[in-house]
């Protein structure tokens, strides 16, 4: 964004605006902008407490909706004559590689000796040609994580809104969330070295393959159509604002999520961190914990183990919200039709 530092001057009147205590008398939304020209959203207590003492996130701007950034115009042609590249092997062979718009020749991933078309670079050319090798243990992120208390929530989740997850077709991914999986490092490996980030697709040996978007539903039960999952920090205008109509540029629940961060930053000994996973669940969940963290597994290349420590997936019946639980909304003055939706 472009560095604006006098738009700091008119953060009076968007104080007065979107902390007007008709709409809510929780906290304050506040729009400011960081030294570097970034717009910012402000949660204060009230409308005199300097932005210092808030909370300031950073904003990312939808991809949809009235507050969707504007994307640059495509300077590549969207349709091509030709999907495919022939390129010769040897004497006797050809192979085939899918074309994309953004293409360009890299003679590095050619023999020395061959004088035909650049074939794209991967990984495991480059391990062949001796440029780069595996370290002796391949660490993964993005692996299982324990979390306290996050089996017990999500079963309530699960249990309290069905008909909300089914009906945004989540359902059968945050369901999946209650259990571990195992990976095969070598069978990571060798998807690392055959991935070609030119094209997103994999180079191997019968020819060029890629993961749809009908295999992506298939695996992880997340729909292909519908409104679009968007994760965002909006603009204070965004968040407390309507259109002509009246009709609200998200919706009022989402002020209450803002809210909760906001406290829980204040409640954490370095107000000036971001909030953790757990304090978020200790947060919202009052459930009595029954699930301890698992072992850790060593790999098991051979077969998968006999049992794991994983809940066991029957979802029971959720019980009215306790004292403590209703305490929870009211800490935020979240409306009472909004708790179920918040």
């Amino acid at each position: 964004m472009l560095l604006i530092p006098f738009l700091n001057l008119l953060t009076p009147l968007f104080l007065f605006r979107f902390c007007d205590s008709r709409d809510f008398a929780m906290v304050c939304f506040k729009k400011s902008f960081s030294s570097f020209g970034d717009e910012q959203l402000v949660i204060l207590d009230d409308r005199y407490q300097p932005n210092d003492k808030g909370t300031i996130l950073t904003i990312y701007a939808p991809l949809t909706g009235s507050y969707a950034k504007q994307w640059p115009r495509l300077t590549t042609p969207n349709r091509m004559s030709v999907w495919s590249h022939e390129h010769p092997h040897n004497k006797y062979e050809y192979v085939y590689s899918l074309r994309a718009s953004n293409h360009k020749p890299d003679r590095s991933s050619l023999p020395e000796e061959s004088s035909g078309p650049s074939l794209l670079p991967t990984l495991g050319g480059n391990i062949v040609k001796g440029k780069v090798k595996w370290v002796d243990t391949l660490k993964l992120s993005g692996g299982f994580q324990f979390f306290k208390g996050y089996w017990e929530w999500t079963e309530d989740v699960l249990s309290r809104f069905q008909h909300k997850l089914k009906s945004a077709k989540i359902y059968d991914p945050v369901y999946a969330s209650l259990f571990t999986y195992d990976y095969n490092s070598k069978v990571m490996k060798a998807f690392f070295q055959a991935w070609c980030p030119t094209t997103n697709t994999l180079l191997t040996s019968p020819g060029e393959m890629s993961i749809s978007l009908w295999d992506l539903h298939t695996l992880s039960g997340l729909p292909l159509t519908r409104l679009l999952y968007d994760e965002v920090v909006p603009a204070s205008q965004e968040l407390v604002g309507s259109d002509a109509k009246g009709v609200r540029y998200s919706h009022r629940s989402c002020r209450y999520l803002f809210h909760a961060y906001h406290l829980l930053r204040k409640r954490s000994k370095d107000p000036s961190s971001h909030v953790s996973v757990e304090s978020w669940i200790q947060f919202w969940s009052k459930k009595q914990k029954k699930y301890t963290q698992p072992l850790p597994r060593k790999e098991n290349k051979g077969v998968r183990p006999k049992s794991t420590h994983n809940p066991s997936g029957d979802i029971e019946a959720h019980a009215k919200w306790i004292n403590i639980e209703e305490a929870v909304f009211s800490s935020i003055s979240v409306d009472v039709e909004l708790r179920s939706e918040t």
